[in-house]
């Protein structure tokens, strides 16, 4: 979105009255609600369909650690198959 039209749609919603800024956010939940539902579907049918083992959170990501190749840069070693 760009940035003229972002301030032009914060202008409308500091415009709304307390009741209509209340739906708006209520919306708002149930738009992100559903996006969470759909992501964990669409994960779920990954599993189902044995392209991934579990679907990865954030804090398994957050304990990923590198694994630690010996030799030539992998992408040396890849370039020298190709050829």
């Amino acid at each position: 979105m760009a940035t003229s039209d972002f301030d032009r749609l914060w202008e409308q919603v500091q415009a709304l009255s307390h009741t209509e800024r209340q739906e708006l956010r209520e919306l708002l939940a149930q738009c992100q609600s559903e996006a969470a539902d759909s992501e964990e579907a669409f994960e779920a049918g990954l599993v189902a369909a044995g392209i991934i083992s579990s679907p990865i959170h954030e804090t398994a990501a957050a304990d990923w650690q590198p694994i630690i190749v010996t030799g030539p840069p992998l992408s040396v070693t890849l370039i020298e198959d190709r050829r």
